[in-house]
């Protein structure tokens, strides 16, 4: 299976590793699985960006606790489609490694400009990242 580099933490890593295996209504595949995933992680980076003091930082905090059922979510799709292949794992490669790549290292920067602004606003998202974080992790 494979696995992210952990570029920054285990919620970046467990994220991108969920992403490699996530519909409603219509069979799921790999593929679909990996849009949904990198969406969710382009929400995730949306609302951290959103911080610009303890304000924003609290009402970011409540929309990623909000999100962590949208993680449960794909958590249980993933459980139920299990591994692809290697055929399919490698496509899912070709074709996403770049984008999440780029997510990631956006996720980083967004966390380390709120972390520079002041250190309290990145404790209060603290602990719905680490939900989140949990909840990926279940699945790797």
């Amino acid at each position: 299976m494979l696995r992210p580099v952990k570029a920054g933490g285990a919620l970046v890593g467990s994220l991108l590793g969920a992403a490699l295996l996530t519909s409603c209504g219509e069979k799921d595949t790999h593929e679909k699985i990996m849009e949904d995933t990198l969406g969710l992680m382009e929400r995730v980076v949306a609302v951290v960006e959103e911080v610009q003091d303890k304000d924003t930082a609290e009402a970011a905090a409540e929309k990623l606790d909000d999100m962590v059922g949208d993680f449960e979510k794909v958590a249980e799709r993933i459980d139920a489609i299990g591994d692809p292949d290697e055929e399919t794992e490698k496509a899912l490669k070709e074709k996403f490694e770049k984008r999440g790549e780029e997510l990631i290292e956006k996720m980083m920067s967004s966390m380390v400009a709120v972390a520079t602004m002041d250190p309290s606003m990145m404790q209060t998202l603290q602990a719905p990242m680490e939900k989140i974080g949990t909840v990926m992790e279940k699945v790797r």
